[in-house]
């Protein structure tokens, strides 16, 4: 609505009021350990998060990318923000090193299955949907459904997806038309595989966490 530039400033305003409530909740509190670096973590994943955004708008103007490429943005993204977050929890909370690396992956790789699974609704139409649908394809945004699509169809319906994604607008029923294309190639049952495999490991990790009432937590939130 107002570009850009506002768009920026109002980003790197949100992040000052960000770090100030951290800042304040760390002052207030004499329970938290390694209150420094905790904040030190925090500007991290702020880093990570940038460089992720930052990927994604150059894969923009990519034709084709690879899976590899895909997981990388994730990696810095979804993952390494919750990855961070945890850290943080860690830090604050004194949790032991091997605990805490358990803890760490396990975050990633919910991280991971959280993006898949997130891209794969983007293609559903739901009438209670809390994005638009489609939204990712209609940007040109290459997530894993498309990826797998475009790196592993030939022929007619290769021609067509890039047809469709060379449009200046790609419309409901442009979007539709490739929905169903990379449905009957498999990209979406694949996709769905590859975001099951990463929180069946997620909830490997959360089985050997400790307490058990932390670990009970954990794997409700990967089935959840």
């Amino acid at each position: 609505a107002f570009g850009p530039n506002v768009s920026f400033m109002m980003g790197e305003i949100l992040k000052s009021a960000a770090s100030t409530l951290l800042a304040d909740a760390l002052g207030t509190s004499r329970c938290f350990t390694n209150r420094l670096e905790a904040i030190r973590q925090f500007e991290r994943v702020y880093e990570s998060v940038c460089l992720s955004q930052l990927l994604d708008l150059t894969y923009e103007s990519s034709r084709k990318i690879s899976e590899e490429q895909y997981l990388r943005m994730i990696y810095f993204g979804t993952a390494g923000f919750l990855e961070g977050a945890t850290t943080i929890g860690c830090v604050l909370s004194g949790v032991n090193r091997p605990e805490e690396k358990i803890l760490r992956q396990y975050a990633r790789m919910l991280g991971f299955a959280l993006q898949i699974y997130n891209d794969v609704v983007d293609l559903i139409p739901q009438r209670f949907h809390a994005k638009t649908f489609a939204n990712d394809i209609k940007r040109r945004k290459q997530r894993l459904p498309l990826i797998h699509f475009l790196n592993s169809c030939t022929g007619g319906d290769k021609r067509d997806a890039e047809s469709i994604l060379r449009r200046n607008k790609v419309t409901d029923r442009d979007a539709e038309h490739l929905i169903r294309l990379m449905a009957r190639h498999g990209s979406l049952d694949y996709a769905v595989r590859r975001a099951t495999q990463f929180s069946s490991r997620a909830k490997a990790l959360a089985i050997r966490t400790k307490p058990k009432s932390n670990r009970d937590f954990l794997v409700q939130l990967v089935e959840f």
